[in-house]
């Protein structure tokens, strides 16, 4: 008799539990007749072990030597401390849960997740003793499944554990043979755990932070340009996207010199990164709602670089993007989506991935660009590196941003692009796997990794740069021209009256929402009230049932309320369904209590925001400047014909005289009208004026080469006519005053450079000709004073460098002018001393030589203490006094003696532990140092 026949009844009892535990699974493990994959076997300790043969080759589902050996080893070298569920891909027979029996004791909250996705191994898990123990068991769960697309079921599971810190960890065997699973899997659960973990707290806060940025944005979408106009405007020019890994540093001189020949997409950390080197990127992107965003914007030099933005990034980010401001439609949010639709800018979803790089890609293939080169994308801790340098720490940001100190996270070995083992994370590995299967769904786009370095994507190609730019950017191109000329054939076809109107009709369909959740709420109390049995027959009345009924109508509703009654119905399901009908009709007004309290947090939020704007904010429809400027000076000489280039600029000490054989190139509209304009030399370098029209013959840019380098001054008109920017340019560098302007004439940024690099002020203006923003450069580097005003002209961030390094005393004060920070920079960036202040001028945190000064949570807890001091002795003075003031006639029972005993030796130790917190603190003082204890309580 064979082990499956010996141990036949075993399995049956197994497969029962299983029915109760997964009917589907069960289900079909019976359709199954016959399973001849696997079999069974014994390791050299005995132990029951699975094979598969194939091929000529055995191999075994746990290690030969010893199964639970094995699974002791995964545990003990690979569980973090802090992790409190584990997903474990691979089931073989459940070593590992052997393993983790202590493990899970020891916390009631954690959790083993066993994932398999083959029926055959389930199957012979059956026949073993831990099959049934492991079913039964609360804190144990097998989840099975057919393939990665079953979001459903996946949310499902994640959702169970969105409170919990979770790992992933893969059975030897399946890392060793179904490495491609593996990582998919890992990516599948890791990212869908983050976005559940988002979307949970995004719902339960009413998606607070999502609106208190979506609604100011919005507002100010008619000055920003359409995303979708850009689309397939950039057919197979090729486009560099920038992570910001330790590699790019090796990169970057290089980098430098391909701003002709591929668009540069930097976002996030990155951008800061090539600033520093003094690389302006064609895009930016700006998508992220936490407040990092905001300080990598404040930090870098791209004043007036292009960006693509969504709705919920950052108010605050949003208000320091100075350049023109790009919108992508194709949320996935639906309230998002519905606006989008109802202003007539709605597009299919756009998939924004793990991050602004895989964000960047999406936007690259839309454009056209083809193909996409990645550098800086390590995924790595390259020489022990998260970042390459160059990401600065503002000085108000002292304390709170600390780009390069090393995130708790568990660290991994694998084998990078080089052959070299490195270190990586599970979500870096989850990233890198995204770039894969990115790759596989788009074939038609050549992938190139030229990271040189890190983890590297599989199925994508790793070139050096060097050979990238050789081989493949071979041409040239006017891109900023093309930039700036799409740019403006981008219109968005939005008025502020459109955007009004429409938060009109949200904010109505809002308030009459609240009122139907309130009507609901008052008719289910009428249930609680007047409960007979007769009442019992139905959770609502029928004027409920209309008014929920006319609620589902309303778009606040459809398209907003809907999300977050499921997210709640989904809580209250997975705590269980209450049997009582006084329970149920509880939960219910709780259920619309919370309802009323989203919608009501809504029209706060929106209220808010359109009083900002039109109390506070400039005019986004301002008066449209189309006269022409004169942007020549007298004596410059600009002329291109019969293949003789002359150019002649004495402010920028210019004079060329050129005659040379010349290959126009030109690009029309569908109407057949001119759009661009170019003219190259017999060596394929752009050479003479190049120029982009819109499609009714307007000129939007133009620039002026010589042996393919910008020379002279380069301009880019608005779509109406008016002068966008004045650029000056020597050997290919930005050089002098650069000039930008609004719609209305009015100056927006003026900067002035040398060579290259930002050298002089920089002022930035409101549409209203309010100086909001000025800096100080010097050979690139901040150097002197910077500061901020707000729309009331008040100054909110004043501060200090000295080449590039923040130095003495910096501040930041609230928008009513009350002083909310104050940082002093004794030695940058560690040593600094530092205060936050709340609006009531209440003190939050302090920092004394970089570290947190503790002492005010000190004299907080001493001024609180003498307090309960003084009550404690008047408390015992009364206790003295009752236990004195009994006679034989009035003894006090003995245990109420008792008591008052103990309740005066604990007020005799409350009062010591007072005068220890005093000598405590006197002590610290002298000796000048930072207390590193707190007391909890007094």
């Amino acid at each position: 008799m064979n082990y499956i026949e010996k141990h036949h009844d075993l399995y049956n009892n197994n497969l029962n539990i299983l029915r109760h535990k997964d009917p589907l699974v069960a289900y079909k493990l019976e359709l199954i007749h016959e399973f001849n994959q696997i079999q069974f076997c014994e390791t050299q300790q005995n132990e029951l072990n699975l094979s598969r043969y194939r091929f000529g080759i055995t191999d075994y589902y746990h290690s030969p030597d010893g199964a639970f050996e094995e699974a002791k080893k995964t545990v003990e070298n690979e569980i973090e401390p802090k992790t409190e569920a584990i997903f474990f891909y691979g089931l073989g027979l459940a070593y590992i849960y052997d393993a983790l029996k202590e493990w899970l004791k020891k916390n009631p909250k954690r959790h083993l997740i066993i994932l398999e996705d083959d029926l055959e191994v389930i199957n012979s898990f059956l026949y073993t003793e831990r099959a049934g123990e492991l079913l039964q068991d609360a804190q144990a769960t097998i989840f099975t499944f057919e393939d990665l697309y079953e979001y459903d079921k996946f949310f499902k599971l994640n959702s169970r554990f969105l409170h919990l810190k979770i790992q992933f960890l893969t059975l030897p065997y399946y890392i060793l043979k179904r490495e491609k699973e593996s990582f998919d899997l890992c990516y599948r659960i890791l990212y869908d755990h983050n976005w559940v973990k988002h979307i949970h707290e995004e719902y339960m806060s009413g998606q607070a932070g999502f609106l208190k940025n979506l609604y100011p944005d919005l507002l100010q979408l008619p000055e920003s340009y359409l995303a979708t106009g850009l689309y397939n405007k950039f057919t197979n020019i090729p486009a560099i996207i920038c992570g910001a890994g330790p590699s790019l540093e090796k990169n970057i001189e290089l980098l430098k010199t391909l701003t002709d020949r591929a668009l540069i997409f930097a976002g996030g950390s990155s951008m800061n990164v090539v600033n520093s080197y003094g690389l302006i990127p064609h895009f930016g992107i700006g998508i992220d709602p936490n407040p990092e965003q905001c300080h990598r914007l404040i930090t870098n030099h791209c004043f007036h670089t292009p960006f693509f933005y969504r709705h919920r990034l950052s108010e605050q980010a949003f208000e320091l993007i100075q350049g023109s401001r790009i919108y992508v439609p194709g949320s996935h949010s639906t309230f998002s989506s519905f606006m989008e639709e109802k202003l007539g800018i709605s597009h299919p979803p756009l998939d924004e991935g793990h991050n602004v790089v895989t964000f960047c890609t999406e936007i690259a293939r839309h454009l056209g660009c083809n193909p996409i080169i990645y550098v800086g994308m390590d995924l790595a801790f390259t020489e022990v590196k998260t970042y390459a340098q160059g990401i600065g720490t503002h000085p108000l940001w002292l304390g709170i941003s600390k780009p390069y100190e090393q995130q708790e996270s568990h660290v991994v070995s694998r084998v990078g692009i080089d052959g070299q083992k490195i270190t990586t994370k599970w979500d870096w590995l989850g990233e890198a796997n995204w770039f894969t299967h990115y790759s596989i769904a788009h074939p038609e786009i050549q992938i190139l990794n030229a990271t040189e370095g890190g983890l590297g994507f599989n199925f994508v190609p790793n070139w050096t740069l060097e050979k990238v730019a050789d081989e493949i950017l071979t041409q040239t191109y006017d891109l900023s021209s093309k930039i700036k000329g799409e740019i403006q054939n981008s219109q968005i076809p939005v008025t502020k009256l459109n955007i009004i109107e429409l938060i009109q009709e949200i904010k109505k369909s809002l308030l009459t929402s609240i009122e139907y959740c309130n009507t609901i709420i008052s008719e289910e109390y009428k249930l609680l009230v007047n409960n007979s049995d007769a009442d019992k027959k139905s959770l609502f009345t029928t004027k409920a049932i209309l008014f929920e009924s006319l609620l589902h109508d309303e778009l606040a509703y459809e398209y907003f309320l809907k999300d977050f009654e499921n997210a709640r119905s989904s809580l209250e399901a997975s705590t269980g369904k209450p049997t009582e009908f006084e329970a149920q009709v509880k939960q219910l007004i709780s259920r619309f209590q919370f309802l009323s309290a989203v919608l009501s947090q809504h029209v706060n939020i929106l209220q808010k925001s359109m009083v900002k704007f039109i109390f506070f904010k400039t005019s986004t429809e301002t008066t449209i400047n189309t006269k022409k400027s004169t942007i020549y000076q007298e004596g410059d000489k600009y002329k291109f014909e019969k293949d003789h280039l002359i150019l002649k600029d004495a402010e920028l000490n210019l004079n060329f005289d050129i005659e040379f054989k010349s290959t126009e190139k030109t690009d029309y509209y569908p109407s057949d009208k001119l759009k661009i304009q170019s003219y190259y030399d017999n060596k394929r370098n752009l050479q003479g004026p190049s120029r982009f029209y819109s499609e009714s013959g307007t000129l939007l840019a133009e620039h002026w080469f010589v042996k393919g380098q910008k020379q002279g001054k380069s301009s880019s008109y608005y779509y109406f006519g008016g002068l966008q920017s004045l650029e000056r340019y020597k050997d290919n560098q930005l050089h002098g005053k650069q000039e930008y302007y609004f719609k209305n004439g009015t100056p927006h940024i003026l900067l002035e450079y040398n060579n290259g690099l930002l050298n002089g002020k920089v002022s930035i203006f409101n549409n209203e000709g309010f100086l909001i923003r000025e800096l100080n450069y010097k050979n690139g580097k901040r150097h002197g004073k910077e500061q901020m005003w707000n729309e009331k002209k008040n100054c909110i961030i004043e501060c200090e460098y000295n080449d590039g390094i923040p130095v003495n005393a910096a501040y930041e004060w609230s928008s009513n002018g009350k002083l909310i920070k104050e940082i002093t920079i004794n030695h940058y960036p560690d040593d600094f001393d530092a205060s936050f202040w709340n609006e009531s001028g209440e003190l939050l945190q302090s920092f004394k030589k970089g570290s947190e000064d503790f002492s005010i949570y000190y004299d907080e807890r001493q001024k609180q203490a003498e307090l309960l001091g003084d009550a404690l002795e008047n408390v015992e003075k009364n206790i003295d006094s009752l236990l004195l003031g009994s006679t034989d006639k009035t003894e006090l029972d003995p245990q109420l003696r008792s008591e008052f005993l103990t309740m005066k030796n604990s007020i005799r130790e409350l009062q010591n532990m007072k005068l220890e917190l005093r000598s405590i603190k006197e002590a610290s003082e002298k000796l000048a140092i930072i207390p590193s204890a707190i007391p909890e309580k007094m």
